[in-house]
């Protein structure tokens, strides 16, 4: 399954960095998330750091790849299992009228 870490144009360093942590990597890929996509916007030196200190095994590889912001996600947010958000103006107008049908995990 996919997860989606977004946070829109600005930067939620606590956001990035908690979800970048072993141990929510290790909950998700427990749960079946195989695949994390992080939209970081300004966290990138967040991204980057918690990036490389991930440490993976051959029977444990998740895919993680991070870019900063696109103009229109929504094709991640279709592939995407679950969407974790800083519930940005976008998102919740967004998703309570899409057909994403996902479900959505907002930091406050």
């Amino acid at each position: 399954m996919r997860a989606l870490v977004t946070v829109g144009s600005t930067g939620f360093d606590d956001l990035i960095g908690s979800v970048m942590r072993p141990e929510i990597l290790s909950a998700l890929y427990e749960l079946g998330y195989d695949h994390l996509t992080v939209q970081y916007g300004s966290s990138d030196e967040i991204y980057r750091a918690n990036l490389a200190q991930i440490v993976t095994t051959p029977s444990r590889t998740p895919v993680i790849e991070g870019y900063n912001y696109k103009s229109d996600i929504k094709n991640d947010m279709k592939a995407s299992d679950l969407i974790i958000s800083h519930a940005g103006k976008y998102y919740l107008q967004c998703l309570p009228n899409s057909r994403f049908h996902r479900q959505l995990t907002a930091d406050a």
